[in-house]
């Protein structure tokens, strides 16, 4: 199979999951279909860890880039380094006391991203 049609394949491949991934966010979070979720709204599903409780979880070995946290509600286990999380992240907006890990503060979010 030359190379194209293999990139291809996995393309629709890829499509046919996503599809398949909205589908079950509207059935198990009861949505209208007219409410089904974009690629960019699920994604930021994952990445959003805004007011989370993770004192529990086990974040050993786990990469944080792109996480969106809280500096007042988000709650981290007692062996995270706040100090260091914090260095590693860019506020989004002055004042917003939200972040977006990264590594060493460099991100490409643009200077105007405003959080709501």
């Amino acid at each position: 199979m030359p190379y194209v049609a293999v990139l291809e394949a996995a393309l629709m491949r890829a499509k046919d999951l996503l599809q398949a991934l909205i589908a079950e966010t509207v059935e198990r979070f009861g949505l209208n279909e007219n409410l089904r979720p974009s690629y960019e709204a699920l994604r930021s599903l994952l990445d959003d860890f805004i007011g989370a409780d993770l004192r529990q979880a086990n974040l050993e070995g786990v990469r944080l880039d792109g996480l969106w946290r809280s500096e007042t509600t988000t709650s981290w286990p007692p062996y995270v380094d706040i100090a260091t999380l914090k260095l590693d992240s860019v506020e989004v907006a002055p004042g917003s006391a939200i972040y977006v890990y990264t590594r060493r503060g460099m991100t490409n979010i643009a200077d105007s991203l405003a959080c709501a």
